[in-house]
Protein backbone atom coordinates (compact mmCIF):
# COMPACT_ATOMS: atom_id res chain seq x y z
CA UNK A 1 0.00 0.00 0.00
CA UNK A 2 1.51 3.11 -1.04
CA UNK A 3 2.39 5.85 1.54
CA UNK A 4 2.34 9.62 1.27
CA UNK A 5 4.28 11.12 3.21
CA UNK A 6 4.48 14.96 4.33
CA UNK A 7 6.88 16.94 6.23
CA UNK A 8 6.49 20.23 7.80
CA UNK A 9 8.87 22.36 7.96
CA UNK A 10 9.95 26.15 9.67
CA UNK A 11 12.19 28.01 7.15
CA UNK A 12 14.18 29.22 9.69
CA UNK A 13 16.40 32.46 8.76
CA UNK A 14 19.03 30.89 10.96
CA UNK A 15 20.21 27.67 12.13
CA UNK A 16 23.73 26.22 13.71
CA UNK A 17 26.09 23.84 12.71
CA UNK A 18 28.92 22.08 14.49
CA UNK A 19 32.58 22.72 13.40
CA UNK A 20 35.60 21.26 15.10
CA UNK A 21 38.18 24.44 15.99
CA UNK A 22 42.13 24.53 15.68
CA UNK A 23 42.62 22.21 18.96
CA UNK A 24 40.40 19.27 17.73
CA UNK A 25 37.33 20.72 20.02
CA UNK A 26 33.52 21.06 18.48
CA UNK A 27 31.94 23.90 18.85
CA UNK A 28 28.60 25.56 17.47
CA UNK A 29 28.46 28.49 15.25
CA UNK A 30 25.65 30.27 13.86
CA UNK A 31 24.65 30.27 10.49
CA UNK A 32 22.56 32.58 7.85
CA UNK A 33 20.55 29.32 6.01
CA UNK A 34 17.65 30.47 4.35
CA UNK A 35 19.08 31.32 1.25
CA UNK A 36 20.58 27.81 0.61
CA UNK A 37 17.09 26.79 0.53
CA UNK A 38 16.06 29.12 -2.10
CA UNK A 39 17.49 27.27 -4.60
CA UNK A 40 15.08 24.08 -3.31
CA UNK A 41 12.18 26.02 -3.14
CA UNK A 42 12.77 26.82 -6.70
CA UNK A 43 13.72 23.79 -8.46
CA UNK A 44 10.61 21.17 -6.03
CA UNK A 45 7.80 23.50 -5.32
CA UNK A 46 4.79 22.57 -6.59
CA UNK A 47 2.32 25.37 -4.80
CA UNK A 48 2.94 28.12 -2.55
CA UNK A 49 -0.24 29.38 -0.33
CA UNK A 50 -0.63 32.27 2.70
CA UNK A 51 -2.33 30.62 5.85
CA UNK A 52 -3.25 32.83 8.91
CA UNK A 53 -2.93 31.62 12.28
CA UNK A 54 -4.35 33.60 15.52
CA UNK A 55 -2.13 33.65 18.67
CA UNK A 56 -3.04 34.46 22.32
CA UNK A 57 -2.45 38.25 23.43
CA UNK A 58 -1.16 38.72 27.35
CA UNK A 59 -3.65 39.87 29.55
CA UNK A 60 -6.77 40.39 27.11
CA UNK A 61 -8.16 36.20 27.01
CA UNK A 62 -10.61 37.25 24.10
CA UNK A 63 -7.83 38.95 21.74
CA UNK A 64 -6.07 37.09 18.73
CA UNK A 65 -2.59 38.38 16.57
CA UNK A 66 -2.90 37.27 13.51
CA UNK A 67 0.04 35.82 11.92
CA UNK A 68 0.34 35.34 7.80
CA UNK A 69 2.56 32.77 6.88
CA UNK A 70 4.02 31.81 3.20
CA UNK A 71 3.59 27.76 2.90
CA UNK A 72 5.91 26.22 0.37
CA UNK A 73 5.00 22.75 -0.57
CA UNK A 74 7.94 20.94 -2.36
CA UNK A 75 7.32 17.91 -3.93
CA UNK A 76 11.37 16.65 -3.25
CA UNK A 77 12.12 13.08 -5.14
CA UNK A 78 13.64 10.33 -2.89
CA UNK A 79 17.09 8.25 -4.10
CA UNK A 80 18.37 5.67 -1.88
CA UNK A 81 19.85 2.26 -2.49
CA UNK A 82 17.58 -0.19 -3.54
CA UNK A 83 17.06 -4.28 -2.00
CA UNK A 84 19.96 -5.13 -3.88
CA UNK A 85 22.03 -2.67 -2.67
CA UNK A 86 22.76 -0.69 -5.95
CA UNK A 87 22.28 2.73 -6.23
CA UNK A 88 18.81 4.03 -6.92
CA UNK A 89 17.71 7.08 -8.55
CA UNK A 90 15.06 9.42 -7.84
CA UNK A 91 12.01 8.24 -9.14
CA UNK A 92 8.89 10.45 -10.28
CA UNK A 93 6.70 7.73 -8.07
CA UNK A 94 9.24 7.87 -5.17
CA UNK A 95 8.59 11.32 -3.13
CA UNK A 96 8.59 13.35 -0.17
CA UNK A 97 6.02 16.25 -0.24
CA UNK A 98 7.35 19.18 2.15
CA UNK A 99 6.06 22.10 3.28
CA UNK A 100 8.29 24.78 4.45
CA UNK A 101 6.41 27.66 6.91
CA UNK A 102 8.12 31.02 5.76
CA UNK A 103 7.89 34.06 8.26
CA UNK A 104 11.00 35.63 9.45
CA UNK A 105 9.42 36.99 12.71
CA UNK A 106 8.18 33.58 13.89
CA UNK A 107 10.61 31.29 12.32
CA UNK A 108 14.29 33.51 12.54
CA UNK A 109 15.97 30.38 14.31
CA UNK A 110 16.04 27.13 16.01
CA UNK A 111 15.33 27.36 19.45
CA UNK A 112 15.03 30.68 20.24
CA UNK A 113 15.76 32.32 23.58
CA UNK A 114 16.09 30.11 26.81
CA UNK A 115 14.75 26.47 27.15
CA UNK A 116 11.59 27.59 29.04
CA UNK A 117 11.07 31.04 27.33
CA UNK A 118 8.03 32.54 26.00
CA UNK A 119 9.68 32.96 23.12
CA UNK A 120 10.23 29.62 22.20
CA UNK A 121 6.99 28.62 23.35
CA UNK A 122 5.29 31.30 20.83
CA UNK A 123 7.61 30.05 17.93
CA UNK A 124 5.75 26.15 19.18
CA UNK A 125 2.34 27.17 19.53
CA UNK A 126 3.09 28.99 15.65
CA UNK A 127 4.33 25.71 14.72
CA UNK A 128 1.68 23.74 15.70
CA UNK A 129 -1.24 26.02 14.23
CA UNK A 130 0.37 26.27 10.76
CA UNK A 131 0.36 22.37 10.88
CA UNK A 132 -3.23 22.12 11.33
CA UNK A 133 -3.84 25.05 8.91
CA UNK A 134 -1.67 23.37 6.11
CA UNK A 135 -3.37 19.94 6.68
CA UNK A 136 -6.58 21.95 5.67
CA UNK A 137 -5.34 24.70 3.02
CA UNK A 138 -3.55 21.77 1.36
CA UNK A 139 -6.17 18.95 1.99
CA UNK A 140 -3.55 16.49 2.98
CA UNK A 141 -5.26 12.64 4.82
CA UNK A 142 -3.92 13.00 7.98
CA UNK A 143 -4.44 9.42 9.02
CA UNK A 144 -0.76 9.37 11.69
CA UNK A 145 0.43 12.78 12.56
CA UNK A 146 4.14 12.26 14.34
CA UNK A 147 5.15 15.34 16.70
CA UNK A 148 8.91 15.36 16.73
CA UNK A 149 10.52 17.47 19.73
CA UNK A 150 9.92 20.14 21.23
CA UNK A 151 8.75 22.36 18.32
CA UNK A 152 5.85 19.98 17.46
CA UNK A 153 4.49 19.66 20.86
CA UNK A 154 1.60 21.84 20.94
CA UNK A 155 0.39 19.68 17.91
CA UNK A 156 -2.30 17.06 19.66
CA UNK A 157 -3.39 19.78 22.05
CA UNK A 158 -4.21 22.31 19.53
CA UNK A 159 -5.77 20.25 17.38
CA UNK A 160 -7.76 18.29 19.85
CA UNK A 161 -8.96 21.63 21.36
CA UNK A 162 -9.10 24.44 18.94
CA UNK A 163 -12.29 25.13 17.70
CA UNK A 164 -11.37 25.52 14.27
CA UNK A 165 -10.00 22.21 14.39
CA UNK A 166 -11.48 19.71 16.59
CA UNK A 167 -14.39 19.02 14.75
CA UNK A 168 -13.17 18.62 11.22
CA UNK A 169 -13.52 14.69 10.21
CA UNK A 170 -9.93 14.42 8.48
CA UNK A 171 -8.85 15.49 12.65
CA UNK A 172 -10.99 13.02 14.41
CA UNK A 173 -9.83 10.36 12.43
CA UNK A 174 -6.23 11.05 12.84
CA UNK A 175 -4.06 9.24 15.24
CA UNK A 176 -0.90 10.97 17.10
CA UNK A 177 2.88 9.74 17.72
CA UNK A 178 5.33 11.76 19.86
CA UNK A 179 8.71 11.19 20.79
CA UNK A 180 11.87 12.91 21.39
CA UNK A 181 15.11 11.44 20.61
CA UNK A 182 16.90 13.59 23.60
CA UNK A 183 15.94 14.08 26.87
CA UNK A 184 17.41 17.44 27.68
CA UNK A 185 15.46 20.69 28.16
CA UNK A 186 16.11 22.07 24.44
CA UNK A 187 14.23 18.94 23.28
CA UNK A 188 11.20 18.75 26.21
CA UNK A 189 10.62 21.84 28.09
CA UNK A 190 8.16 22.77 30.66
CA UNK A 191 6.88 26.03 30.06
CA UNK A 192 5.55 27.99 32.24
CA UNK A 193 1.18 27.41 32.53
CA UNK A 194 1.35 31.18 32.98
CA UNK A 195 2.22 31.46 29.81
CA UNK A 196 -0.45 29.09 27.91
CA UNK A 197 -2.84 32.59 26.67
CA UNK A 198 -0.19 32.11 23.60
CA UNK A 199 -1.72 29.50 22.53
CA UNK A 200 -4.53 31.39 21.28
CA UNK A 201 -7.08 29.31 23.50
CA UNK A 202 -8.17 31.26 26.09
CA UNK A 203 -11.62 31.93 26.51
CA UNK A 204 -12.61 29.00 24.34
CA UNK A 205 -15.31 26.65 26.23
CA UNK A 206 -14.37 23.37 26.04
CA UNK A 207 -10.71 23.35 26.61
CA UNK A 208 -8.69 20.42 28.23
CA UNK A 209 -6.34 22.19 29.83
CA UNK A 210 -5.74 19.53 32.04
CA UNK A 211 -4.18 17.58 29.51
CA UNK A 212 -1.37 20.34 28.14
Amino acid sequence: RKTDMHFMLPLYEWGVTQVIDENGYPRVERKHIKEEYLAAIERYRVATKEISIQLGVQWNPQARETHRILVHHLRVPVEGRAASGEPRQGREDLFANVYLFDNSDLFYQIYPGESYSLEREKQSAAYAHAVARTILEFGIKADVIQAHESYAGFMPFIIRNHPDFREQEIFKKSAFIAFSHSMIATTIPKYSQENNWILGLDGVEGVAWEKI
